[in-house]
């Protein structure tokens, strides 16, 4: 007998006249009509023009209806995603005129159909939202919680697809903030330890395991460290030759600061975009990977590129150009542990411990078990895969985790194994090659790239200017009527083509980088519209679309370029010989760049005032208050690492894939916590029970649930004590977690029956099956059962009205047909 809640062929009509599926939807539509509780649960389903709406399960049909019954905003799609089981019990009609715009999918057709054009321009516009129909919001049926776990995977990986071609502004912001501390490019370092050995450190839980060989090594490695580690380095005394940090976030600042404490001998490599604080406050040596300007292709072809999607990417790529024969890798996971971490300990995700929330993919290990990750890791783990093809003959990379994703092309193998020739000169040639340029290159250097952002300046301010008159002649031409001539409709037009072609011409690279920067601007020139659905005035609208698109992008690069102006004007002041510190001092602040004060301080030693000598002391001790005071992005991992909501969908998730590894993970997660968190302690028995299940181990699955107290026992629980209790031939409690499921729902009531009779409960059997049936007479399977049970009683008379009634439910019944025949033949 399966306790487990399946789609049922049978319908049941409301008062309202709507019919349902109990099964999916239980009684939600009894007490209100859909409509109702659709506009509460769903306000904005139809507000917004161009968006596309995922919507997962379709309610019986009635939430696919009732999208139906509505005008759907212009452009806009919806996208529902079902069950296949509840796709071949319903039929919705779409209308001809919006076949194209509402949709009924299944998993499998979902996911082609994502990828069809003109679906990927809501994501470019980041215009998509994905609801949970209540059938997905409740899951009475367990398989919808696979079916949204995977519509959401497939929607999180087209966003991340997709995503990447809109954060180019942020990039670009970031590249021009650091054009007055970007001075010597990484291309330096090219080939310059041909031969030698590297190890790059990141922050994946495994990372403690290998610290003791490197502290054992470090004479005989380049110690490459990802920034956000470089607390737990400090930590133990391990001291790395380069830090590498590319990320642009201010997140970024908050788990990598720590690295402004390391000692001025540590080289600094950085991407052109990294978050500008880490640059500026850096007191050592720096290179920068990816061109100078945003604009400047030629010296990217140059320089070493940055690459992603992590900054272990970066240090991989970095270490293959410097040469190294042999890179090593610790704690480059691209998983989580066995005990759900993230990151290596001393983090701030490690100290806020596992995250449970996250459900994401499971992957090989090199040991030959699986592992958890995330969307992030898996495009870590490809990119990774193909940096590996792009080595040079003879160039190895070893993985020291076994607990590590295998990647392909990337051997593990143990520190016992791992071979090194002797000491380095590292620093030396680190520093040789890395080294400031003095005052007066610096100075000129500096003075080009303001020359550089003027250029750009003056050009940006032109083509802001052409785009404002194209916007003008359409506004004409929007409201141009039909009395003005064709000759004069056709002027305005070729006063627009003129302006195209100059800005297309004269200002060709500078114009291509403005649709760069302004993506998400020129989105809006696309439309996922039908063109058979263009009128004149939407021709007109794309257009209009297009130039403001122009005019915005050129008005914040302008903006962009006057901070960096300022910033590289800054950067001239401090080495001026006659520097206004009060400038110097009031800009450091409001930067957040108080290190400089220290850098400013040691360039000038000797020649400084008491005054200024104070204000330094003084930014000095803002500086120590930056480093060391409690970040926002650290309260948010707490938080969202404390949360249990997703927890149980997860292990429902695990249990359905029968994946033994991830539940005995989670089990003990939430052991750990089950002692100061009551739901937690649930969630533990449950997932203990899921795994003994998985291991055929009923009795033991049983007797955990058992341990629960009943005040904490949901409709889960029951459902599991029910079924295990029929598998372990303990009827008797089957009986009492019965008798409790039909208080959630009337379908549990056939099996309570079978139950009943199976303990010689026969009366009770026999009214509990009547009370059903009474209430679901369209219910063949219980007919034929109730009726199969009449005959083994000796009710001739009973067990022919039921076959009956199954008959006249399913007409042609070969069941009930056989035993009718049967009965009348007696």
């Amino acid at each position: 007998m399966s306790i487990e809640s399946s789609v049922t062929p049978i319908f049941s009509v409301t008062q309202f006249g709507e019919t349902y599926l109990p099964s999916v939807n239980r009684t939600l539509f009894e007490n209100q009509p859909s409509e109702k509780l659709f506009e509460r649960e769903y306000p904005n389903l139809f507000t917004k023009e161009n968006h596309l709406y995922v919507i997962v399960g379709t309610d019986s049909g009635l939430l696919a209806n009732y999208v139906l019954e509505h005008k759907l905003p212009k452009g806009s799609r919806y996208l529902f995603v079902e069950l296949e089981s509840v796709m071949a019990l319903m039929n919705i009609e779409i209308p001809e005129n919006v076949k194209d715009r509402v949709k009924v999918h299944s998993l499998a057709t979902f996911a082609e159909a994502i990828e069809q054009d003109p679906i990927p321009v809501y994501f470019i516009k980041k215009a998509t939202r994905t609801y949970k129909s209540q059938a997905a919001k409740y899951a009475y049926i367990t398989e919808y919680v696979s079916l949204l776990s995977n519509v959401e995977k497939i929607m999180e990986q087209q966003t991340f697809v997709h995503s990447e071609t809109l954060n180019q502004k942020l990039f670009v912001k970031r590249q021009l903030e650091n054009v007055a501390d970007n001075l010597v490019p990484a291309k330096v370092l090219s080939e310059s330890f041909s031969g030698k050995s590297c190890i790059i450190l990141a922050g994946g839980p495994s990372l403690d395991e290998s610290l003791p060989w490197v502290i054992n090594h470090q004479e005989e490695l380049v110690i490459f460290a990802v920034s956000r580690i470089c607390r737990q380095l400090c930590s133990i005394g391990l001291i790395p030759d380069i830090v590498v940090s590319v990320d642009p976030y201010e997140a970024s600042f908050d788990v990598s600061k720590e690295m402004l404490t390391l000692p001025e001998s540590v080289l600094f490599i950085n991407s052109n975009h990294i978050e500008p604080r880490l640059l500026a406050n850096w007191r050592g040596p720096s290179v920068y990977t990816g061109s100078y300007l945003p604009w400047n292709s030629e010296e990217t072809d140059a320089n070493i590129s940055t690459v992603g999607p992590t900054v272990t990417n970066a240090a991989v790529k970095v270490a293959a150009s410097m040469g190294f024969e042999q890179i090593l890798l610790a704690g480059t996971d691209l998983c989580f542990s066995s005990s759900g971490d993230t990151h290596a300990k001393g983090s701030l995700e490690a100290a806020a411990g596992a995250n449970m929330s996250i459900i994401g993919d499971w992957v090989d290990t090199y040991n030959g078990s699986k592992a958890e990750t995330s969307i992030q890791m898996v495009h870590a783990r490809e990119a990774l895969e193909y940096e590996v093809t792009q080595l040079q003959a003879g160039q190895k990379i070893f993985n020291l985790s076994a607990q590590a994703a295998m990647v392909k092309g990337i051997e593990h193998r143990p520190t016992s194994n791992i071979q090194l020739s002797g000491p380095l000169e590292k620093s030396t040639v680190i520093t040789k090659l890395t080294q400031p340029p003095p005052r007066k290159e610096r100075i000129q250097k500096i003075s080009d790239a303001k020359i550089q952002l003027n250029k750009a300046y003056e050009s940006l301010k032109s083509i802001h200017d052409a785009s404002v008159e194209a916007l003008k002649i359409n506004t004409v031409l929007k409201t141009t009527k039909s009395s003005h001539s064709d000759a004069y409709y056709r002027s305005l037009l070729g006063r627009i083509d003129k302006i195209e072609q100059q800005l297309s011409e004269r200002y060709s690279s500078m114009y291509q980088f403005i649709k760069f920067f302004g993506y998400a601007e020129f989105t809006q020139f696309l439309t996922p519209t039908d063109s058979s659905e263009w009128q004149r005035k939407d021709l007109f609208f794309m257009s209009d679309a297009y130039y403001r698109a122009v005019r915005s992008s050129a008005e914040q690069l302008i903006q962009l370029i006057s901070q960096a102006q300022e910033k590289v004007s800054l950067r001239l002041e401090e080495l001026s010989p006659n520097a206004n510190s009060g400038v110097l001092f009031r800009k450091w602040a409001e930067y957040q760049e108080f290190g400089r004060a220290m850098i400013w301080q040691k360039a000038n030693m000797g020649i400084l005032s008491g005054l200024q000598l104070g204000q330094i002391q003084a930014l000095n001790e803002k500086f120590n208050e930056l480093i060391h005071q409690k970040s926002n992005y650290s309260k948010r991992i707490e938080k969202s690492h404390s949360k249990l909501d997703q927890v149980e969908r997860k292990l429902l998730l695990l249990q359905s894939t029968h994946n033994g590894f991830g539940l005995s993970q989670l089990a003990a997660i939430l052991k750990s916590r089950a002692a100061t968190d009551k739901e937690a302690g649930r969630l533990y028995r449950l997932a203990d029970c899921f795994y003994h299940q998985l291991k055929g181990e009923h009795s033991l699955a049983l007797g955990t649930l058992l341990k629960l107290d009943e005040s904490q026992l949901t409709e889960r629980e029951f459902k599991e004590m029910a079924s295990l209790g029929l598998k372990v031939q303990k009827p008797e409690i089957s009986l009492l977690a019965l008798d409790k499921l039909i208080e959630y729902s009337d379908e549990y009531y056939p099996l309570y029956a079978s139950v009943l009779k199976l303990t010689g409960q026969y009366q009770h059997a026999a009214e509990t099956y009547l009370e059903y049936l009474n209430k679901y007479p369209g219910d063949v399977v219980t007919w034929i059962k109730f009726g199969q049970f009449m005959v083994e009683a000796g009710e001739r008379d009973m067990a022919i009205s039921a076959f009956h009634q199954a008959e006249q439910a399913d007409p042609g019944n070969a069941v009930a047909k056989q035993y009718l025949s049967e009965l009348y033949h007696q």
